[in-house]
């Protein structure tokens, strides 16, 4: 789903790494034989996956839960954090990003065994990058 976001983040695109991925996906589904509806299943599957474009199919919608499920989980959190730690911006902004993030991700969760399952971690990590936000 991801497959140009390192390309796109250079190139300072990270907004489009969705529609780059879609269309690497499209050229490089080329070179195989499968059908239609495994083709249009994928590109769905990709272009989808951030809530911008409706589910066209349950595979979809099971590639944008697990995607949102490995960052709310606790260790995508944390690798989230180690990631803008790295970028040049205060700490403050490193846990806004890491908030939005957070809140982004849970916005799109649509499968109700993943909300169960996340919603401990979300409530978590809000209330502690509340709390963070508040006091300074």
């Amino acid at each position: 789903m991801d497959i140009c976001l390192s390309e796109a983040m250079k190139e300072g695109k990270q907004k489009e790494h969705v529609k780059m991925s879609a269309d690497f996906s499209k050229q490089f589904l080329k070179n195989y034989d499968i059908t239609k509806e495994e083709y249009e299943k994928i590109i769905n599957c990709v272009d989808a996956h951030h809530g911008d474009v409706p589910f066209t199919c349950i595979e979809a919608e099971v590639c944008a839960n697990a995607d949102c499920y490995r960052f709310i989980a606790p260790v995508g959190v944390f690798t989230f954090l180690g990631v803008v730690a790295k970028r040049e911006m205060g700490f403050l902004e490193q846990i806004e990003q890491a908030k939005m993030k957070l809140e982004e991700k849970h916005a799109i969760l649509s499968l109700d065994r993943a909300k169960e399952e996340l919603e401990p971690s979300y409530q978590m990590f809000t209330k502690l990058f509340d709390e963070v936000l508040e006091k300074n």
